[in-house]
């Protein structure tokens, strides 16, 4: 069975630029999978809209030329180190995808002497650079300092990957690097005077009021009385998504035609996306998305609420989106106790579904079997699961 996951690639202003896909299936043959179900199995702009994918591809997937069977618009092919660039015949192969638009990725760079001399006669290939900068001794970032003008004078757009920090983030911008892969956007970093905007402060609010299931009365009022959130609903439920024929112009009827259900969902994406033009590009939306609807996946699966499933994952970043501890926030909210256990602790059904995804993301095989053994599912169901809910 097939496992999908995704990893968002993010430019300099935190925003998601592309997503490397990765097959966590363990088969002999990771390329081939991918690309058979992507071929065959998803509409690529259905699931990713307008932004890239990267693809890493191997020496077989190569060579059978598998590969241009996808389009050059939506790939960028990433070049395992694992490949011979010495064997002619691939390096054909990679010139012929050149010349036919194909992005190129070098995959896995170092800033050593071996690493330079073993890919300088084929640099030229490549448009893009991934470097690992995880295992850099002090000495070779200074040597990569010195270096990324080259690159840069060259026409090489540099990626950094295993970013985990805001401070990698920032360092690693200042260096010059356009584009970084890892999860600092994820993690939680507490201030001692958390800015709430206003907006973000009124969805709270009638979240609180959804949870306690309010009357419409109260919920209307609470979203009139931020005007953004008021624009933001109509447009919601005048979108294409509900295909009413006439436009719906009332706050009160747009609640009631939503429901409960669905506009409690609403109101904990527009968290995160509130403010934001462009949430497809909000990397922490995205996340959450992701979360709830794989939560909300599982939890039919095992026969649990669902509604609370996808309440967890979507409140499950909202400590990084304050700045502050999950404690502190969710004893702010009146939400469910059953939810609230599963932010802070992790220990009843709900709080285990969340630990493993988030192993998932991770990439966690120890961590994924351990829950899986806890919450009664088997990889083949969570495979499953992963590939159809959430990618």
């Amino acid at each position: 069975m097939l496992t999908v996951a995704k990893q968002p690639i993010l430019d300099q202003q935190g925003r998601t630029f592309a997503y490397e896909l990765f097959n966590r299936s363990g088969g002999k043959h990771p390329s081939q999978e991918i690309l058979q179900w992507l071929i065959n199995d998803i509409d690529i702009q259905e699931r990713f809209g307008n932004k890239k994918l990267f693809l890493n591809i191997d020496e077989e997937t190569l060579l059978n030329d598998t590969v241009f069977l996808i389009s050059p618009d939506h790939f960028v092919i990433e070049i395992l180190e694992t490949v011979d660039l010495t064997n002619d015949t691939i390096l054909q192969k990679l010139w012929k995808l050149k010349e036919a638009g194909y992005k190129l990725a070098l995959d896995d760079f170092v800033c050593e002497d071996q690493t330079f001399k073993k890919y300088e006669p084929y640099l030229p290939l490549f448009d893009i650079i991934k470097f690992d900068l995880k295992g850099e001794s002090k000495n070779d970032i200074e040597r990569l300092k010195k270096e990324i003008s080259t690159f840069k004078k060259f026409g090489f757009s540099l990626l950094a990957e295993k970013v985990e920090t805001e401070d990698e983030f920032t360092q690693f911008k200042q260096m010059g690097f356009d584009y970084f892969q890892g999860y600092f956007f994820a993690k939680p970093v507490e201030t001692k005077e958390p800015n709430i905007d206003s907006t973000r402060l009124q969805l709270l609010e009638v979240l609180a009021l959804l949870e306690r299931e309010a009357e419409i009365d109260e919920i209307e009022e609470a979203l009139k009385r931020d005007p953004q959130l008021t624009i933001a609903l109509l447009k919601y439920i005048n979108s294409p998504y509900f295909g009413f024929q006439q436009e719906v112009s009332s706050v009160r009827f747009a609640i009631t035609l939503i429901g409960p259900r669905r506009l409690k969902h609403w109101i904990g994406l527009m968290l995160y996306a509130a403010g934001d033009g462009d949430p497809s590009s909000n990397p922490l939306y995205q996340l959450v998305k992701t979360r709830a609807e794989l939560l909300s996946a599982i939890a039919i699966e095992i026969g649990v609420d669902k509604e609370k499933a996808f309440l967890t994952g979507l409140l499950s970043a909202a400590d990084v989106l304050f700045k502050t501890s999950m404690k502190e926030l969710v004893n702010k909210l009146k939400i469910d106790a059953e939810v609230k256990e599963a932010l802070v602790n992790r220990s009843n059904v709900y709080g285990k579904m969340l630990g493993l995804v988030i192993a998932y993301e991770l990439d966690n095989k120890e961590a994924i079997e351990a829950y899986l053994k806890e919450l009664g599912l088997t990889l083949e169901q969570f495979a499953k699961i992963t590939t159809q809910a959430a990618i």
